[in-house]
């Protein structure tokens, strides 16, 4: 049983491209007839049956609706096709049908105008402009109007041959080209740059050391500077519809302390929030002059109002005089990623009102650090934000998807993240009158594997890439993991170092009788396998190595010489992880960028072989000892080393 679309002018070109993606659209003469119908602004979406040809009608106010009640309606479809032969599948489609037309207007009640997904295109991973095309239908069928590109230089400059240079940068025509496929489906696409802070990879070029201040900053009052910007701002002026963008400036706080002081050397050392705010109103003078509506991070404005100087200080008030300082045509985003009480999204909401604002807020679905999704750290901080946003009927929000330390996680499995951020902004998420995700990511990615991709984000979290990245015979990060204070990694988390095999290995025996999803959408399969597989491997050598190394000198040669196989199992899992690992990511994004992952893989690879020749070499007699697990044993289970980095566990020297 299939659908038959009757679309309205405005929607037809999101149902040709949705028709021409989802064969259950593909409905002919047989197919149930889908009317839409218009209504006026304000009225929720709903469902009702038109006697004339026994098909559904769906009204609107607006594009994101239609499509969101048109993705329930995929939804409920799939469920009841599993079950029912086609002949009764009409029949109890149109009960259902009824069902939902009641249930959708007591519960769809999405509150924002807004209502947006920011993707990372800055942290390695610059995805495909064919794999945005299906992560903007997915997120217009969930009820998403808006999407937020992340781009710190990987876009392409007129003049400007080394902005965005090896970086995968899109080029004027692709920018064009998403634009017009994200406004086809109803989707508002936003640009998010930077235009003071974290341009780090812009420095490596020696065609920009004139205006670099000190890590990632531009240097403020350049009038080069402000000349690299305003090609910046153009150039998103010139190719999306959207007339607000976001102009970043977060983490400055070391503003000012490297170009800037040798180029003022007798002058004060002035704060950094008048640097920031100098810096702020000239990006909004230009924004003026080419009727943009900026957008910035309120990071440091917050931390100057706060005596602490801390972002998430829910005493800090805004004195007068730092009001003066905003500019006016300026907005600020508030984000946190990391509070589980609506109580800390609230008041710095009241805050930011009191100084005139009107914020855009922000909290995050967790792939930043992570391999995989996690739900455990999402969960509980999306249900205190949308209580939060709902509240204070907050009107633009968005959430991201950042890809710090490397974007190493399949983005993919981040969906049913999304289905329950959309489901939650929509609706009371114990109303069970409409379809559950696990039918919703079905219908969207024409699979059943909601049950086991969350399976594996209940799990996941950031001491997994801890675990993977650790090197086998430093182990900085499962001495760390196993610290006899239990320190939870910067995200939150306490590692259960024991139970964990045994949980990993039960996932894993789930995953191997799991099919391959199409084309890895939703997440990848065979990925999250072998992901499980390498860090399995890992924690029972390390746990093998470490009790193979406490034993007396007499007896620890020959307990070393028994771990060959496990050597072996470990060096195997990673070589398969590595190759999946490719696969998964030249599948999406662009090749720039996937060196920077193939040289962390290849080398973790070779360090797995050079612990087998050491092992080997020890368990042989041709050396004394190995230094580094004398090291690692000295301070086993005291180790004080942050989890979240990879420089930080693959080696314990420099890089330099």
């Amino acid at each position: 049983m299939k659908f038959r679309v009757f679309p309205v002018q405005e929607l037809r070109p999101a149902l040709r491209i949705l028709t021409e993606r989802y064969p259950v659209l593909h409905g002919v003469d047989t197919g149930i007839p889908i009317h839409f119908r218009r209504c006026k602004p304000g009225k929720v979406a709903k469902l009702v049956s038109p006697a004339q040809d026994g098909g559904l009608t769906i009204s609107f106010d607006r594009p994101c609706r239609a499509l969101r009640t048109l993705g329930l309606l995929m939804a409920e479809l799939y469920r009841l096709s599993r079950t029912l032969p086609e002949k009764e599948l009409r029949k109890t489609f149109a009960r259902s049908a009824k069902r939902l037309a009641e249930g959708i207007p007591g519960t769809e009640t999405c509150p924002f105008e807004t209502f947006g997904v920011l993707i990372d295109c800055s942290h390695n991973a610059v995805p495909k402009p064919e794999s945005l095309h299906r992560t903007f239908e997915r997120l217009a069928l969930l009820g998403f109007n808006r999407v937020l590109l992340y781009c710190e230089d990987t876009f392409k400059l007129e003049d400007e041959p080394f902005f965005g240079f090896h970086r995968g940068a899109y080029s004027a025509e692709e920018i064009r080209e998403l634009d017009d496929y994200a406004d086809a489906l109803g989707l508002e696409l936003v640009p998010s740059i930077q235009t003071l802070t974290h341009l780090e990879q812009l420095f490596r070029w020696r065609a920009y050391l004139p205006i670099h201040d000190i890590a990632g900053n531009l240097l403020v009052d350049s009038k080069r500077a402000y000349d690299l910007i305003e090609k910046m701002l153009r150039f998103w002026r010139d190719n999306v519809r959207s007339r607000v963008i976001h102009v970043g400036m977060d983490e400055s706080r070391w503003l000012g302390s490297g170009r800037y002081r040798l180029l003022h050397p007798n002058a004060p050392q002035p704060p950094v929030i008048d640097l920031v705010a100098r810096h702020a109103n000239r990006i909004a003078e230009l924004c003026e002059t080419l009727e943009l509506k900026p957008v910035m991070w309120g990071e440091a404005w917050w931390r100057a109002a706060s005596k602490k100087h801390e972002y998430f200080d829910v005493k800090a008030v805004f004195p007068d005089e730092l009001k003066l300082q905003i500019p006016d045509n300026m907005r600020f985003s508030h984000a946190d990623y990391d509070s589980e009480s609506a109580y800390k999204f609230i008041t710095p909401i009241k805050r930011y009102r009191s100084i005139y604002q009107e914020p855009v807020v922000v909290s995050g679905i967790s792939t930043a650090n992570l391999f995989w999704y996690s739900e455990s750290k999402t969960a509980p901080t999306l249900h205190a934000a949308l209580y939060a946003m709902r509240k204070c009927e907050v009107k633009d929000v968005f959430f991201t998807l950042w890809g710090t330390d490397g974007a190493y996680c399949d983005f993919e499995s981040a969906f049913i993240g999304l289905i329950s951020c959309a489901n939650q902004a929509y609706r009371d998420p114990k109303n069970h009158v409409l379809p559950s995700p696990p039918d919703q990511h079905a219908a969207i990615h024409g699979d059943d594997s909601y049950e086991v991709v969350r399976m594996v984000a209940k799990e996941a979290a950031p001491f997994w890439s801890a675990i993977l990245w650790d090197d086998p015979l430093m182990m900085i990060g499962a001495s760390s993991l196993q610290a006899e204070t239990a320190p939870a990694d910067s995200a939150g988390f306490v590692c259960d170092w024991a139970a964990l095999p045994h949980r990993l290995r039960y996932i894993s025996h789930i995953l191997s009788r799991t099919p391959e999803t199409p084309e890895g959408m939703g997440g990848s399969i065979p990925y999250a396998r072998a992901l499980l597989d390498v860090l399995l491997a890992k924690i029972e050598l390390c746990n093998a190595l470490i009790s193979a190394w406490d034993n007396p000198p007499k007896q620890r040669r020959g307990a070393v010489r028994a771990l060959a196989l496990k050597m072996r199992t470990y060096l195997t899992a990673m070589e398969a992880f590595a190759a999946e690992h490719r696969m998964m990511w030249m599948s999406r994004n662009r090749p720039q960028g996937y060196e920077t992952i193939q040289i962390r893989l290849a080398g973790a690879i070779e360090r797995a072989r050079e612990c087998m020749r050491r092992t080997a070499d020890y368990g042989a007699g041709r050396i004394d000892t190995i230094p580094e697990l004398d090291d690692a044993l000295a301070l086993w289970k005291k180790t004080d080393a942050p989890l979240l980095s990879w420089s930080r566990l693959s080696h314990g020297t420099t890089n330099a």
